[in-house]
């Protein structure tokens, strides 16, 4: 599912109207996660997991913490739902970049900018949790549910590692030693 942000911000764009998001790049799969969180909305037994958690390192040295959920309840009538929400979904939002054009414009004889957004190609990553203490604390409360979650160390070129001793290790250790050594 798109994050709301990403939406909001697209649509907030000049000449863009409210669902124009949706109209024009909306994913058959976010029409059916939603429809699967329609249906177990009111299950009050409904469950969500934590599949993984990630700790990202980006150019800049900043990190972040990244995690995927599976979310499991019952519809109205008792058939299991699951579905799944990524990295997209929960833990960071897009901004699009527009495109700026000059256009004449012959009823003021003048030079006009317009900012247009034709793709999705350009887009600045707006990272919701900072690898900090609380951020850290919120990760420990939702693998409660799944205590034998893996966590992982990514840095920016894209290199994943395993922190083979889990939570404690991934929260406690330095990043250069995860990356290097695990």
């Amino acid at each position: 599912m798109t994050h709301p942000k990403t939406i909001e911000a697209y649509d907030s764009l000049t000449g863009n109207q409210a669902g124009d998001y949706k109209r024009r790049f909306g994913k058959g799969n976010d029409v059916i996660i939603e429809s699967k969180k329609a249906l177990i909305e009111k299950d009050p037994n409904k469950q969500t997991k934590v599949l993984a958690v990630h700790r990202l390192r980006l150019e800049d040295n900043s990190e972040y913490i990244l995690w995927q959920e599976e979310i499991i309840g019952h519809s109205g009538i008792g058939n299991e739902i699951k579905y799944e929400l990524g990295w997209s979904d929960l833990c960071y939002w897009l901004e699009p970049i527009p495109r700026k054009e000059i256009k004449y414009n012959p009823q003021t004889e003048q030079n006009e900018v317009i900012e247009r957004v034709d793709d999705l190609s350009q887009m600045k990553v707006h990272y919701l949790y900072p690898f900090n203490k609380e951020n850290i604390n919120l990760i420990k409360d939702k693998i409660k549910s799944n205590p034998r979650c893996p966590f992982y160390v990514k840095d920016v070129q894209g290199m994943t590692r395993t922190v083979t001793r889990g939570f404690s290790e991934w929260k406690d250790k330095p990043f250069e030693w995860l990356i290097e050594f695990t």
